[in-house]
């Protein structure tokens, strides 16, 4: 089991917003990259990344002592949905999407040039991710959750800037459990009812896995004061 956690770690990427023109942080989230047909693609979702801001991701690569690189993501596309009968005519689906439609949690970047991602040592007492590379799941092996498997992810929560350093946790939020599916969104039960969201902010955009290591959405929204709390965009 303790593997399978380690792939929450790996597979999970640190985002970093920045006001336009700037380098110093000022909003967190999560993402992930994943291959799919010989291509690499960001995926978070777009309530972290459609903000106005500039987005990037912490490769953990070696730094001088005072600043850390961060690598922007740009070209990031978010989706919206309508909903329209065969009979509908072409001045009422102009109209339609001209209204912006329903928009789904989910965001996407192609990466064209590659980099390198390192992993950080983590010491999690129970058990210890040592440092090395990340890891990107195969969006051909992305799996729909059920009721029998147990599922986590992992981030990074109470990040802030003391000074010129970055103070943030590593958390894992796992065993969790499927619930059940709501038109766009899995819902899943956390092990024990949620108090508030700061315990899960900077987490959004989280790759959810099961216990097989396979990938089934990120997480986007959670409900505090219930155990059924946790909504995940499916990808």
């Amino acid at each position: 089991m303790k593997y399978t956690e380690e792939i929450f770690v790996r597979a999970s990427l640190n985002v970093i917003l920045t006001q336009p023109g700037s380098l110093v942080p000022c909003d967190f989230g999560t993402g992930c990259i994943v291959l799919y047909k010989g291509r690499s693609f960001f995926l978070s979702v777009s309530h972290v990344t459609k903000k106005g801001l500039d987005v990037y991701i912490e490769p953990n690569q070696p730094h001088d002592g005072k600043t850390s690189p961060i690598i922007p993501i740009g070209e990031i596309l978010s989706y919206s949905y309508f909903v329209a009968d065969e009979d509908l005519d072409a001045d009422a689906l102009i109209t339609a999407i001209e209204s912006g439609g329903e928009e789904i949690d989910f965001s996407v970047a192609e990466i064209k040039e590659p980099f390198d991602l390192l992993q950080n040592d983590i010491d999690f007492q129970s058990f210890q991710v040592a440092g090395g590379n990340k890891i990107f799941p195969m969006l051909e092996d992305l799996d729909e959750p059920d009721h029998e498997s147990q599922y986590g992810f992992f981030g990074y929560i109470n990040q802030d800037m003391n000074g010129i350093f970055l103070q943030r946790l590593p958390e894992i939020k796992a065993p969790l459990t499927y619930h059940r599916f709501d038109g766009n969104f899995y819902i899943f039960k956390a092990r024990k009812p949620i108090k508030s969201r700061e315990e899960y902010a900077g987490l959004s955009g989280a790759p959810i896995f099961n216990y097989q290591g396979r990938l089934v959405g990120l997480a986007c929204a959670v409900r505090p004061r219930y155990e059924y709390g946790l909504w995940v965009s499916n990808v």
